[in-house]
């Protein structure tokens, strides 16, 4: 059961070894080389996925994050999805996480689905918005009316709103 924590200790020490010289530095992670043991060959076996789709979440997180900030300091607002994911595709590019051979467009796509992800994330424990390093919320169009069913609960507006929007984050 300790996998969480050995995934998070594993990526510490692999950011921290220096990068491989000659040929192997073009290789992922410049060449960087980490062992693991373990006793259990189950264990041993599911650990590698694991740590790998782990170590990729942080690392996306982590880029989220920088674009959250470089929008906020550009633009002055609240982000919109599509904004977001701009950023997103920005900061990665500036990080050098997309493979080289890959388009534009590609990386575009490939920024887009971590932010939509992130956005709809399951994981409430350890999403963005779970540690409270983003918050996101439904636009809502000053024409719009508070849905009538909600209205006849009683509800004043505002918590007709807050009610749909923590409905509609839930879905």
């Amino acid at each position: 059961g300790g996998e969480a924590s050995a995934s998070v200790l594993g990526s510490a020490l692999y950011q921290a070894l220096p990068a491989a010289d000659g040929p192997s530095s073009d290789l992922p992670g410049n060449g960087r080389k980490l062992l693991f043991f373990s006793d259990s060959r189950q264990t041993a076996a599911y650990f590698a996925p694991y740590l790998e789709d782990t170590h990729r979440k942080l690392a996306q997180r982590r880029i989220l994050t920088m674009a959250l900030a470089d929008h906020q300091r550009m633009e002055r607002e609240p982000a919109k999805l599509d904004g977001l994911a701009h950023y997103a595709y920005l900061a990665a590019k500036r990080e050098g996480v997309f493979d080289e051979d890959a388009s534009s467009v590609v990386a575009r796509r490939e920024a887009l689905e971590w932010t939509v992800h992130e956005v709809i994330s399951f994981d409430d424990r350890q999403s963005l918005e779970g540690v409270g390093l983003m918050r996101v919320e439904m636009v809502r169009k000053a024409s719009w009316a508070l849905p009538g069913c909600l209205a006849d609960l009683g509800l004043p507006d505002e918590e007709g709103w807050d009610l749909l929007q923590e409905l509609v984050r839930t879905l």
